[in-house]
This record gives structure tokens, sequence and C-alpha cells, in this order.
């Protein structure tokens, strides 16, 4: 006899990746289902609200135009207010100081001023920068690298230097710190890993990425969270929030459903609620979906191996401010700002990964008040929303807490070691910053484990690693039915990397190319708005 599912598709967690799965997959006619831990959709894609402040959880800039790309067949129109074109990011370092301006041609003369005799690094770098980004879209066009001609050649960027690191091509090109710092400290915050250990076509991507120019959505990432929930419930699905899944069901080889269980962090798990359906998107944090949420004996031996030994990106330590001064009236840009005093990221990151505070201390300013001006959530007028982000360490010793404790007297002190270090940087590009704080809330990877399930407190997962970028899971998983999106999974955590992995998970669900995925669902959610039958 036939089992009756409930839905077509059941989508675990609803970040920005299950979201555009999901919606993907409603608009173009499936039953799906997400179902989510929080209260509320997006994941780090979202905002929480205290004492009548609002504060984004993970967004603070992105790229317009691909965002416009993964969302435009959804009809999700969202409006953006782009950063300071003449230096998106200020990078403060000692006394020196660099405005990391939008284009490359003008980033380049901006180093040539700055580093005037180390103009062939410059160049020889930002030219290599250039042909690795070229290269990763040709792939990313052409999933199947059979489908490439003259492989080797339109492929020699990668073949060359697939397995080198951002900071250890810079040594061989002899940069000194200060152009290194220069070149690649405004990016260390979005990746969270160490010069050395960084992959140099992940680190050409994203700096030729950030070039292009960058934006942020007006009225916060919510617009985009909320925007794909409703994509999903106008097509007949369903949001389901408060609920965890607490198991994949597997049976005979293929996924059958989920197990879900009231998510409430103070209520003792019960024997759960079985839905069921015949595939499984799982878009949160890759290593719960295999160490936790899938029956190990489901699994080949050698991926949960391979899963466990993942070596993950820094988790980040976020302080949440309310300044009683309006930065916007005092001639402050909309730029994100970058204080460290040190040229070796890789000694302060290695002190983090050993779970100690290093000597140095590297923070980012971003300024919710100036990218989202009209925004009246976020404060009073006269006020300024303010983040202060810096990598911490992951290991709960340190700490001084155990996974699913209450605070303890060590934490709280840790916790204000590193707001008073954030601060402290802040203060030397925000002059008076501290005097002016009216409200604050300090997040630490800690709070990220217990309220967004991620490992360690990692909000971006795997780290981005020579031996992990190009093996990194993509959309189908190893049961039949298994479909995985979100931060862990290809192409890459953030906004860009999470939406267009929902879309390939869709594409891989419905088993259709992305091309023709994007038709249905356009076609989809023309019908809807047009209130004719779909």
């Amino acid at each position: 006899m036939e089992e009756r599912y409930d839905y077509d598709v059941i989508v675990i967690g609803a970040g920005p990746g299950g979201l555009t799965a999901a919606a993907y997959l409603a608009a173009a006619g499936r039953r799906v289902l997400v179902a989510d831990a929080r209260n509320q959709p997006g994941g780090h894609m979202s905002a929480f609200t205290h004492d009548g402040y609002e504060f984004d959880i993970g967004l603070h800039y992105t790229s317009e135009a691909p965002v416009r790309h993964a969302l435009g067949p959804l009809g999700v129109d969202v409006t953006f207010r782009e950063f300071d074109p003449a230096g998106m990011f200020r990078l403060l370092n000692g006394d020196r100081e660099l405005a990391v301006p939008k284009g490359m041609d003008a980033f380049k003369a901006t180093l040539y001023e700055a580093f005037p005799a180390e103009r062939h690094t410059i160049d020889e770098f930002l030219t290599t920068v250039e042909l690795l980004t070229e290269e990763l879209g040709r792939i990313a066009e052409r999933p199947h690298l059979r489908e490439l001609p003259q492989l080797p050649w339109r492929l020699r960027g990668l073949l060359r230097y697939g397995r080198a690191t951002a900071g250890g091509y810079l040594r061989h090109l002899h940069a000194s710190p200060q152009l290194t710092t220069a070149l690649l400290g405004w990016t260390t915050g979005s990746l969270a890993v160490a010069p050395s250990r960084l992959s140099l076509p992940v680190a050409a991507r994203m700096i030729h990425t950030y070039l292009e120019g960058l934006s942020y959505p007006q009225g916060g990432s919510r617009v985009v969270s909320e925007g794909l929930a409703e994509v999903v419930r106008g097509h007949g699905g369903d949001v389901l929030l408060g609920t965890e899944v607490s198991r994949i069901l597997v049976d005979d080889g293929r996924v059958r459903g989920v197990r879900t269980q009231d998510a409430s962090l103070d209520t003792v798990p019960g024997a759960g609620r079985e839905i069921l359906a015949p595939a499984v998107v799982s878009a949160v944090d890759i290593q719960q979906t295999y160490l936790s949420l899938l029956p190990p004996d489901r699994v080949p031996s050698r991926l949960l191996r391979r899963v466990r030994s993942y070596e993950l990106a820094l988790p980040l330590a976020v302080v949440y401010l309310i300044l009683d001064r309006d930065l916007a009236a005092e001639g402050y840009p909309n730029a994100t700002r970058l204080v460290t005093d040190t040229d070796d990221f890789d000694a302060e990151y290695a002190a983090l990964r050993a779970g100690e505070l290093p000597s140095s201390t590297s923070a980012g300013l971003w300024i919710a008040s100036l990218a989202d001006p009209e925004n009246p959530r976020l404060c009073a007028p006269g006020q300024t929303n303010v983040q202060l982000i810096g990598p911490a360490p992951a290991q709960h010793t340190w700490w001084g807490i155990t996974p699913g404790s209450g605070s303890t007297a060590r934490y709280d002190a840790r916790r204000r070691e590193l707001r008073d270090r954030l601060v402290r940087s802040a203060e030397r590009t925000v002059p008076g910053l501290a005097d002016a704080i009216v409200h604050e809330e300090t997040g630490t990877p800690v709070t990220d484990e217990r309220f967004m399930r991620c490992t360690g407190g990692v909000s971006y997962g795997p780290a981005f690693t020579p031996s992990q970028t190009f093996t990194r899971l993509g959309a189908t998983g190893p049961v039949e039915g298994l479909f995985h999106a979100g931060a862990g999974v290809r192409p890459s955590h953030g906004l860009v990397g999470t939406l267009f992995g929902g879309v390939a998970a869709a594409a891989a669900v419905a088993g259709v190319s992305v091309d023709d995925l994007r038709d249905a669902a356009a076609a989809g959610c023309g019908a809807a708005a047009a209130g004719t039958p779909t």
C-alpha cells in the first residue's frame, strides 16, 4: 500500500536558504512545509527587539544585483541603499587609515597612492583576483565540469591556485604586512578565517564581489525573510515556527519525513509528532544535520567522519548599542569601519582558536542608522543604532560554561571583557562612543549556539580553507530524498550564498535545471498575482 504523505517537501530551517528553497518549490506547485525552532522566520537574517530597539542579527551589507536575481522570479521586491562609494569600508590600523572605494580601478588607485613601492605586487594580486573570479563564475554557470570545453585552459587559474591560501600567495609576492592588511583586512570579518588558512579563490571572489558595490535592504534583512515566507504561505505552504525537528526519518534507504517537538528551551522533549514527506531539505547547521538529525547507521561512515572533522570558521561576538548621538548629523558616511592594531591576523586568529584572547584586537563597527536611515524601529530621533563585531574563542571552557547550563560568573566576566575590548577599539573611530551609550546588549558564541542552534556558536559554518572549499557538500545528500541548503554547504554562507544555495536545493528536489525552476516559479507567482489558477 502506497504511503500517504502530508507534504511533498519538508524544509528544516527558516533561514534564507531554507526559505528560498521552500518559496521556489511552493511557487512551482509543490506542497511545502517549513519548520523552524525560532518564533520568527529568517535565521541569522532576522532581527530581535529589546526595550523598543530593533537589531539585525546577521546582515550588515550585501550585493544588490545577485539578491535581486534570486528574489526576482518570486516577486519579492526589496529597496536597497548603497554604501558610500568613496569608502564602503574604512580600515583604521594604528595611524594608517584606508578607504576602500567602489570599483576595481578606484581600489587600485587607492592602493597605488598608499603603497607606491608595491605597485607590481598590487597588480599581480588583483589580476589573479579577477582571473579566479571569472573562472569561479564559469563553474557556477556549468556545474558539471565535463561541460566546460578546453578545461585546462579555461580553468588555468583554479588549477594553479585552487589549493593556495590568500596569505601564502601574498607572501609569495613579497607583499609587506601593511599591504596584506590593506588587501585582506576588510574581508576577514566576513569569513572569520586567518589569511594563512583562507582559500585564495574564496578571498578573490569576495574581494571582487565587494568592489562591485555594497548595499543594505531598507527595513532590514527581515524584509527578505518575511517576503520569502509570504511566498510560501501565498502558494498554500505552511511555515511552522516554534517547532524543532528532532529527527529526519529514514526507511528502506530513503527519507520519509521528520519528527518534530516543541522548541521551547524550558520544555523537556516529548515523543514528538511525525510529519511525512518524500523529500526533506535540511537548511540548518550541517553538523547538526549529520550528527544529530539523521540516524547514524543511515549515513556512510566516511561522510560522518568528514563532517565530524570539519574545521569551523571562528565564531563572533557582537555588542549591540544605542548611542545618544546622531552620527548621521555629525557627518559620518554610510561605511563599515574596521579597526585593528595588528598586521598579523594569523597570530590573532591562532590565539583565538587556542581559546585565548590575543594581545591585539580587531573590531568591525556597523552603523545601522546610516545603512537603514528610514527605519523607525532602530532607535529614536537623535539616537544611533550601532553594532560592534569581533572574532571570539569558541571553547566552552574559556567561557566557563557547559552546554545547556545557565550563566556563570566566569561567563559574565568573559562577556564583559570582550565587550570592553570592542568598545575601546570602536572609540578609535568614533571618539566618545562609550560615554554616549544608553542601551546595550552583548551576544556571544554561547548565545548563538543556544538560540540559533549553531555548532560552537559559529554562524559561518565550515571554514573556507583550501581543503574544504571545493569539497563542501552540495544540494544533494547521500540518502535518497535528502537535500541540503544553508550556510554550511555550497556555495557559501551570507545572504547571497544562502539564497543561491536555496535555489540549487529546490532545483535538485524538483529534478530540473535552475533556469527551468526560475521560469516555473515566475509563472506561478505571476499567475497568483493575477488571481488566476496556478
